[in-house]
């Protein structure tokens, strides 16, 4: 159990020594820092200053991490259904169609979700409930990746 946390630790260090790579060469260049410092690498790759490549690499990452996140929360959401409200897991019929289901639900939702946020100011913590839950939505319904989250 100790070998394994300890595997995380060259990890962490290459992550913060981007995080102190990209500190520096924001104040080189003379950008000012983000509010949030999550916003770093996202604010180099948008603007496409790092290369293509990283930008090519930095939207495939996050395509991944949805398709990731909206398999999860799709297979938990099946597997709920079938499991737990019709007591049958072993009916394959079933898991399809409630599949196939909760992935309209997600589509719905992704659908709907521009009007919602209207209404939401950026700051609110619902908000980014909201945006995360869009992009899952939308790797759900397999939709291109726009350069902008919202």
């Amino acid at each position: 159990m100790c070998t394994y946390g300890f595997a995380f630790v060259p990890a962490n260090l290459l992550f913060l020594a981007l995080g102190v790579l990209l500190s520096m060469l924001s104040v080189q260049r003379g950008v000012s820092l983000p509010e949030m410092g999550d916003e770093l690498l996202p604010l180099f790759a948008a603007n496409g200053s790092l290369g293509l490549s990283v930008v090519v690499f930095f939207t495939i990452g996050v395509v991944a991490a949805s398709f990731s996140s909206a398999d999860s929360a799709l297979t938990a959401l099946t597997t709920s259904v079938c499991v737990d409200l019709y007591r049958r897991p072993d009916d394959e019929r079933l898991r399809k169609r409630t599949h196939l289901v909760m992935a309209a639900l997600f589509a719905l939702f992704h659908s709907a979700l521009p009007s919602i946020q209207l209404h939401l100011d950026a700051r609110c913590h619902l908000h980014f409930m909201f945006v995360h839950l869009r992009s899952v939505a939308r790797a759900l319904c397999l939709r291109p990746f726009h350069t902008s989250i919202c």
